[in-house]
């Protein structure tokens, strides 16, 4: 696949590379000490100067932890999507990044997805830009088996798009959301599609249509869930979701 090689090298290499010299003042914690939970700003910023947030829970020093990147829905921004996922994260242990997206043409805040093959948008470089960020300068330590890629409502479709594309994820989450097959790539992972039963933008009927999308592409490990409701993603829909994706193989 074609890859953003700058980004890509850093978010998979991270664990890898030699830390620069430090000072006495500056130098890491030892292995196994505690650290608390931190949250904030990124300060990776894509062309629309937008950048996104981040959550790191209490873990060690040493600890590889799972971790979810996120895209808000058409008009949000990364800082909320954090909060829908954030009890999770405080329960589960899990990071989260949730970058911002771009501003479309038309004054949205929404996000470019490829069509044809091998295809990387802005979008998608920004997304493994963020995630290099939280790696490099906030100290993340990537459990490998348990990375997810989920999307809501707009955002939904980077999720698989990023997830097929690119070999550090091992699941997506399409949310109340589509799919656009012709960016899809080749890299199958199992995936979660839901919405509400009362959902008048993405009916259980569609998302049947986009869960098999995928099937003819090689994808056999997919799950769709209807849940009371409407379009709103509410906290019963993220705790299966979540548990779907940290469940042991």
């Amino acid at each position: 696949m074609r890859h953003p090689t700058l980004v890509f090298a850093c978010v998979l290499g991270a664990a890898a590379c030699t830390p620069a010299a430090n000072d006495d003042d500056s130098a890491p914690p030892p292995s196994g000490e505690a650290l608390a939970a931190q949250s904030g700003a990124l300060s990776t910023a894509n062309e629309a100067g937008r950048s996104g947030h981040y959550y790191l829970p209490a873990r060690l020093t040493g600890q590889a932890i799972p971790v979810v990147l996120g895209f808000h829905a058409t008009g949000g921004d990364g800082e909320g999507f954090v909060g829908s996922f954030l009890a999770m994260a405080e329960q589960h242990g899990f990071a989260i990044v949730m970058p911002d997206s771009r501003i479309s043409p038309t004054g949205e805040f929404t996000w470019e997805v490829g069509t044809e093959p091998d295809e990387i948008t802005p979008d998608y470089s920004h997304a493994l830009a963020c995630l290099a960020e939280v790696q490099n300068s906030h100290g993340l330590l990537i459990d490998e088996q348990r990375v997810l890629s989920a999307g809501y409502s707009g955002g939904a479709s980077s999720a698989p798009y990023l997830a097929s594309n690119e070999e550090l994820f091992t699941a997506f989450a399409v949310l109340h959301g589509g799919v656009f097959a012709g960016g899809i790539g080749n890299h199958i992972v199992p995936g979660w599609f839901s919405t509400g039963e009362d959902d008048s933008i993405r009916t259980p009927a569609h998302m049947q249509e986009q869960l098999d999308s995928l099937s003819p592409l090689g994808f056999d490990d997919l799950v769709l869930e209807i849940f009371p409701g409407g379009h709103g993603l509410g906290e019963e829909e993220v705790r299966r979701v979540t548990e779907w994706w940290l469940a042991p193989p």
